[in-house]
């Protein structure tokens, strides 16, 4: 029981193209150098000095700068995006008020409809019917809802919530 022979990490057939990789490294930091440059002809060694060195870090300094600039880009965006999202919290009193409103008319006309309908409604057609008038509010109130809490300038924001309390008779003394 002597140890066992293990198989090469490469099939055969690759062997010859995958370049040998240097089983020692020297770096030299030196200046004046300390490695002598002939040192890399010997095999299986490779030598880097300073300017080599120096020759990666402008690289990596480089990559390190383009990344820099997309994540600048992506986080202005960013804060745009939260700016508009953090002004149009302004609308969402006025826009909660004006749905509820939506929603009490809704209901008030749907149970009409309902009584009108008969009793003989099976509960999956109410359901549709209920559903329906839940599409149709939430149609209605999308574009509205949208453009009020997007972006644009405050004082505008303001009069067009002013004009949606007006036209629909919100309380504006109401806070929701």
């Amino acid at each position: 029981p002597g140890r066992q022979p293990t198989p090469p990490s490469l099939p055969r057939s690759r062997r010859g193209r995958v370049p040998p990789t240097p089983r020692l490294k020297l770096f030299d930091i030196g200046v004046p150098r300390n490695v002598t440059a002939d040192v890399a002809a010997v095999g299986g060694v490779a030598a880097y000095d300073v300017d080599d060195l120096e020759e990666v870090v402008a690289r990596n300094r480089l990559a390190r700068q383009a990344t820099a600039r997309v994540a600048e880009a992506l986080l202005r965006q960013d804060a745009e995006d939260f700016l508009v999202w953090w002004d149009g919290l302004e609308a969402v009193p006025v826009l909660n008020r004006l749905r509820r409103t939506m929603d009490e008319l809704r209901e008030q006309e749907l149970l009409k409809a309902l009584s009108r309908m008969g009793p003989d409604l099976s509960a999956r057609e109410k359901n549709v019917v209920e559903a329906l008038s839940k599409g149709i509010i939430n149609k209605v109130l999308h574009g509205p809802v949208t453009r009020l809490r997007g972006p644009m300038e405050r004082q505008k924001r303001l009069e067009q919530l002013q004009v949606v309390c007006e036209l629909f008779d919100l309380d504006q003394s109401e806070t929701s």
